[in-house]
């Protein structure tokens, strides 16, 4: 019976290594991929960091969304109440879903602050599974009556609607109607733009389900 035991206990961990070196090799694809089709002036400015930035994930921890009851930025607490509500938006609920899918870890939905100072709060705070908590700003690409593709600054323009939400972004390409190329193109706006090119900022790009990249400044 222990025998049993132990071969049951060594084919589950044969399994999730399988199932890890898979994922690194679907990211490795990615990257390589990216690498691949940017050009040389896009590599300028911005880089792939998709490996680095997911070694130490780990999806089956994955703790779920929760509302925060009270959040500090910049040394003050704001408290969740009838003034600073909880407002969820767009597909900002499934988006989160879909990011702690692969990254694993916690995320806090956050309230919108109504204050004199003018505060720009990100929709959640990430809690990883390995190393510090960090804001969260998600934005979706939606084409406009008429329009077939997602313009060139379009991406841009969704950066500079709040500045100082984040430094980390999930953007939803998925309704942008782009290929590999024309995603590449709209990153590269952000970080060669004046508006966006000196705030500190990673894009993790989603397009449809599955992730493209991540990318950061150079």
């Amino acid at each position: 019976m222990l025998n049993l035991q132990k071969r049951i206990m060594a084919c589950e961990k044969k399994k999730d290594e399988f199932v890890i070196q898979s994922k690194q090799n679907i990211y490795e694809k990615i990257s390589n991929k990216n690498s691949i089709l940017m050009s040389d002036k896009q590599k300028n400015h911005f880089k792939d960091i998709t490996l680095e930035f997911i070694k130490d994930v780990n999806p089956d921890v994955n703790l779920g969304i929760e509302n925060a009851k009270s959040i500090t930025k910049n040394g003050i607490t704001y408290r969740v109440n009838s003034k600073n509500k909880i407002i969820w938006k767009n597909n900002e609920e499934n988006n989160g879903k879909w990011f702690l899918n692969f990254m694993g870890g916690k995320l806090k939905r956050l309230p919108e602050i109504h204050s004199a100072t003018g505060v720009n709060m990100a929709d959640f705070k990430y809690y990883p599974v390995k190393g510090k908590p960090y804001f969260l700003e998600t934005k979706e690409i939606i084409l406009e009556e008429g329009q077939y593709k997602a313009g060139k600054n379009n991406i841009v323009h969704k950066l500079e609607e709040n500045p100082n939400q984040a430094n980390v972004f999930l953007i939803d390409v998925t309704g942008g109607n782009l290929t590999d190329k024309e995603i590449l193109e709209r990153v590269h706006v952000v970080f060669y733009s004046k508006s966006t090119r000196n705030m500190k900022k990673t894009l993790i790009i989603k397009n449809r389900e599955e992730l493209f990249g991540i990318f950061t400044d150079i």
